[in-house]
Order: C-alpha cells, then structure tokens, then sequence
C-alpha cells in the first residue's frame, strides 16, 4: 500500500514537472518572430566579355553585337550568363570617326563598351575643276553645270529604276544647258567637283538650282543631303559643312533657288561635294557663285512666245529708296518703295493695280530674265509724268542686261495727265529695244540716273522663241573692247562693265600696272579721279547699304558732263588721294581741282600738299546750280589749287577731303602762261 502511493506520488510530480516545463517553454517562445524565408540573390553588376565581338568599323559599317557574352554578378557572390535578348543595348552611330561607346543594360545595372569607327575612305571626285573664278564679277555669276560632275569616279550608285545620272529637260523647263543631274538618291552616294579660286573671297552666296518630283508634298533638304566646301574628317569632327537647314523643296516639279549667303571661298583649289542621306532627293542643275554681285531675289521666267509682265514692285528693291521727303512721311525704309494702289487715269489702266512712285536717284532695281530657249525679246517700260513739262526715260534712266547697257531706249516724252484733277497715272509706253537674248539667266539691271516719276512695269514681248528673229539686236557684239592685254588678251579697265570683259588683266611684264597717274609732257594733261590707285577712302554707309560698297570704295557715276562721262561719289572725310606724277618736260603748270556738290563746299574743307608741303590760301566752293537738266551735284566747279613750276621727276599731289562730301571728276594739269 505505501509502495503504492510512493508510485503515484513519483509520477504527479513528474507530471508537474513536464507541465512547468511546457508552460516555461511556451512563455519564453511567446515574444519571438518565426524564423525567416531564404533571401533570393539579386543582381549587382554585369561583366562584358568582347574577346568574340567586332571592334572595328569602317564609315556607316553596319553595327552588329554578335559574340557579345553578358554575365550577372550576383549579391550572393556567384554569377550567372544572361541571354542577350534580356538586355538592352544602345546601338552607336558608324556615320562619324572615333571611339563609340555601346551602353548595355541588364536589370537596372550597366556596363560599357567601346568600338572604334575608321575615318571615311573619300571617293575621288570630277579630276578637272569644272570652273575657274577669277575677280570680282558685278554682272554675272560663276557656274558649275551639275550634269558635269563625274559620277564615275566617285562610284556612285544609281538609284532604282534610273538608267543615267544625266537627265534632258522637259518641254517648257528653263534648265541651264538643257540637262541636270538626277538618279543619285542612295544613301552614302557621295560626288562633287573642282574648282579654283585666284584668291580667297567673303560674302560669296552659293545658289543650288534644284527641284523635286518625288512622292511625298515636300522634303527638308538637309534630310536628304549634306552639302560641304573643302570637306575634312578631324578628330574634332566633320569640317566644311554647309548650313542648308531650314529648306524645304515641294513635289511641284518647279525649280527652286537654294540660297546661301556669306560663304568664304579659299584661295586656290577647293571641292563642293554632296552626301546623299535618303532616297528622296532633289535633282541638280547647276550651282552658282556670286563673287563680288549680289543674288537677285526677282525673275522673269521665258518659255513660250507670248507677252510678261512684271510689275516694278515686283522687282528686286534691296538697292532702291524712295526719295527723302515721300520716305519720311509715310515711313518708307530704304530697300523699299513707295507703292501707290489705284486704277489708272485718262483712260489708262495700271498693270496690277498698284504702280511705285518717288524713286530716289540713284536707286537700282533689278530681275533674273531665265530663258529656257533662245529668243528675241521687246521690252518695253510703263511709266507716267505729271507737270514737269517734258520727262524723257532715255535722260533719267539707265538699263543694262549682264553689264551691257541698252542703247536702243527710244526718246519719248512721256509728259501727260492732268495733276489738278489727281491723274498722276496717265501711262505711257518706252521702247528699250529689242535682243537677242540666249537661253540660260541674264541680269536685267535699272537705275534710276536723274529725277523721279511714277513707274508701273515692264513687258518683255516674246517675238520669236527657240531661234533669233532678224529685228534682235546680239548684245555680244554691243561692245568693242579698245583695252585689251597683248598677252592674256583680257580687259585691262577695271571700270568696263561689259560681260565679254569680265576677266580683267591681272599685270604682266608687258602691261604692268600704271607706276604714274598723269605724265606731264608740256601739254594740257587730266588725272581722272575713278583712275587713282592710291588713296584712303572713307566711304558713306547709305552707299554702303545701297550700293554694296566696301570701305574704301567710291561709287563711279556716269555722266556727260564729266570729263571723260565719269565722276566718283559716296565718300565722305576723311579721304585721302594721292596723285602720283611724272614729269617728262619741265615747265609751270597750273592745278586745278574739278568737282561739285548740292550743299556748300568751301576749300576750308579741304587740305592740299604738293610733294609733303602743305599748299595754302586755295578758295572756292564746290556747291553746283541746277541748269538745263544738269543737277547741281554734277554742275562741275574748278578750283585753282596752284601754279607752280615741276621739275623733271617723280611728285605727288595729295588732296585730303578733311569733312563734308563732294562728287569729284578730275585734276587738271594745264600749261601755264
């Protein structure tokens, strides 16, 4: 019985003892979170292996990856390969030089390569420069015909469907030559041409002739092609580019003008090229180079026997102003015209409703006569006159076409209306003759030479196309030059205006350039001012803007009644020129300056040395008087500067225009009593 309850009392405590242990275990678990799930790696970097990957590329060489191996390096320390298609790589460009980095991507981590891109292999281009620019030229433009360019050479792909890069015009088109050239629309094509320059020469602006005919309503020029001058691939990148953004060419199959303007062209041999970008491309038919003239915005396109009229404010006016008085009161700029709407008078009717009055003298207006084939061509001016009792266009006026001025404007007065009943606008026609003008541009130039009238337009009768009718005049023969070189042949004026003189002597051994401007031989003898090679000019800025002139240029007038029908204008002081003399037969000679001005100029404006030595006491002023259709400011006035005896030899007589302006024509050396 004890034994017994010994038992029982031996497992109630080990049966307490087990429940203490439970209840402890189960409070000392009872603060603790369970225990947590396996952490996954996630990626921290990523290594590239390129030992199997193309490194090195030539120009525009397709970009490929091929071989590329790209590893995970995991947080856990281990690493795994990723499949290519899991990354994301940012391809280079191959169409530059130089070191290109390849960026690839894989899980938010990066990793960079390098490839390297080889300088590109530029094709040869046209052998032969294709033009030759020599001087400054004020009457026509340089012209390389695209069709020219040697699309061999430069082993350029024709396009599809295309079977020449050369093209025929189409009937009606006014394309240079009658050909252009066309089909080279594949990327990386890459062609141009040659061409010399005597020296370097600024503000030449390039015209690209172009047109498109593709399938879409325009294209930008610059994504279908790069244009360069003197292209050169530099570490620092593509050298020679020319800026063509902003053009656009529509699909209507017109020719366009692509206008760049301020382009330096170096001294010697340089090359324009062309890098075709896309398939849509324009055609080409010629580039020109404006050295020394201006682009005329204005044209006259001819290509059919018919009558075309362009109105005068049509006309290129970035050398015209409206006379002072008109221009201040309706606030007219100079560049612009004063354009007057109405509907004619008298019974007369105005040629688009609008015709321009007030031209100020000396102002030039000017058009682009493009023929598409030969042909003989009236012309005719419209203008009106109102209470000046006799207007002739034939004194006021002067018309050139590529510097040859036009000699048949018949003398008509075109004096009519009546100004107390407001007909200003009684318009009356003047013939400036009929040419024989060839296909291809020609610069129709007018400049307004004496007093203002009302202007409406001009008319160019077609009376035979595509062949010369017997009643044109050749305006090739209009001009015999008397100053030709007897070595290179080329004019040796450098004031001729005329197109066959447009190369100018450049001096040689037998014809150097004159050491003296007036040799005195004990005759009467004049030193043309225009003639003076020695001088320091400092030029008006309204000439400047109206005329185109450089510092240190004068503007040349024609006129009758200057000594040999030039004077010079434009300047103002302080200008120097300096008269070189050689004295063949000594003797007294008496000096005498010879100009003229519309305002008051006394010689206190003036200082006069002879060999360094200041010459005093000279009096007389310069202020002219309008008189018989002569104005005031070529109404010539001599000044005695001196009578002095000259010795054999060398002198120079320096005039100093200290302030003011004056119109000057010449020096004259006369034989003294």
């Amino acid at each position: 019985m004890r034994k017994s309850k010994l038992v029982s009392l031996i497992i109630a405590g080990v049966l307490v003892v087990a429940i203490l242990v439970s209840v402890i275990l189960v409070c000392s678990n009872k603060n603790h979170e369970p225990e947590p799930e396996p952490v996954e790696a996630t990626v921290s970097s990523i290594t590239l292996d390129t030992s199997a990957v193309k490194l090195q590329y030539e120009f525009a060489e397709k970009f490929t990856y091929d071989g590329l191996k790209v590893t995970a390096n995991m947080s856990d320390d281990t690493q795994k390969p990723v499949d290519l298609k899991d990354c994301s790589i940012k391809e280079p460009s191959t169409e530059r030089a130089g070191k290109r980095n390849v960026v690839v991507s894989y899980q938010g981590k990066s990793a960079v390569y390098q490839i390297t891109v080889k300088k590109r292999a530029i094709p040869d281009i046209t052998a032969t420069p294709i033009l030759n620019i020599v001087g400054e030229n004020d009457s026509v433009a340089y012209r390389a015909e695209a069709e020219k360019i040697d699309m061999a050479i430069s082993n350029v792909v024709l396009q599809d469907g295309v079977n020449s890069f050369v093209a025929d015009a189409t009937a009606g088109a006014v394309v240079s030559g009658d050909k252009y050239l066309t089909g080279f629309g594949v990327k990386y094509n890459y062609f141009g041409f040659k061409f010399i320059s005597d020296k370097e020469y600024d503000n030449v602006t390039l015209v690209f002739r172009m047109f498109y005919s593709g399938t879409q309503t325009q294209i930008s020029l610059e994504n279908a092609m790069n244009v360069y001058l003197n292209y050169k691939d530099t570490d620092e990148g593509v050298q020679g580019t020319l800026d063509i953004s902003g053009f656009s060419i529509y699909s209507n199959g017109e020719w366009k003008d692509i206008v760049l303007r301020n382009v330096t062209i170096p001294a010697g041999e340089n090359a324009l090229t062309f890098e075709i970008k896309d398939s849509d491309v324009p055609a080409i038919d010629y580039v020109d180079f404006y050295v020394g003239m201006r682009y005329i915005s204005s044209n006259v396109t001819i290509s059919e026997q018919t009558t075309y009229v362009k109105e005068v404010e049509d006309l290129d006016t970035e050398k015209a102003f409206t006379r002072s008085d008109v221009a201040q009161v309706h606030g007219i700029k100079d560049g612009q015209l004063f354009i007057e709407a109405n509907e004619g008078s008298m019974g007369t009717v105005t040629s688009g409703g609008k015709s321009v009055g007030a031209i100020a003298r000396g102002s030039q207006l000017s058009t682009t006569l493009r023929l598409s084939k030969n042909a003989t061509v009236k012309i005719v001016y419209m203008a009106s006159c109102v209470g000046k009792g006799a207007y002739y266009i034939a004194d006021n006026w002067r018309f050139t076409i590529d510097g040859i001025e036009l000699k048949q404007v018949e003398r008509v007065n075109i004096e009519g209306g009546d100004s107390t009943k407001g007909a200003w606008w009684d318009w009356k026609p003047t013939v400036l003759g009929v040419y024989n003008l060839s296909a291809g541009d020609h610069l129709f130039l007018v400049e307004a030479t004496g007093g203002d009238t009302n202007v409406d337009c001009f008319k160019f009768e077609v009376i035979s196309y595509d062949g010369y009718d017997a009643s044109g005049t050749d305006l090739s023969n209009q001009h015999a030059c008397g100053h030709r070189c007897a070595t290179c042949g080329k004019c040796t004026d450098k004031d001729c205006q005329y197109v066959i003189c447009r190369d100018k002597c450049s001096g040689h051994a037998d014809n150097p350039a004159p050491e003296h401007d007036v040799v005195l031989n004990g005759d009467n003898t004049v030193a043309e001012f225009e003639n003076l090679t020695d001088t320091n000019v400092n030029t008006r800025s309204d000439f400047m803007a109206a005329y185109g002139l450089q510092m240190g240029q004068w503007k040349v007038d024609s006129t009758d009644t200057a000594s040999n029908g030039k004077a010079i204008c434009g300047f103002v002081g302080v200008s120097t020129f300096n008269v070189k003399i050689k004295v063949e037969t000594a003797g007294r000679y008496t000096i005498v300056l010879v100009g003229a001005n519309d305002t008051s100029v006394t010689m206190d404006s003036f200082k006069f040395e002879l060999d360094g030595v200041e010459i005093t006491g000279v009096t007389g002023n310069l202020q002219g008087t309008a008189h018989d259709n002569i104005p005031n400011y070529w109404d010539w006035k001599e000044i005695t500067i001196t009578t002095t005896d000259l010795a054999v030899g060398e002198h120079v007589l320096t005039i100093t225009l200290l302030s003011g302006q004056a119109n000057l024509d010449c020096v004259k050396f006369n034989v003294a009593e």
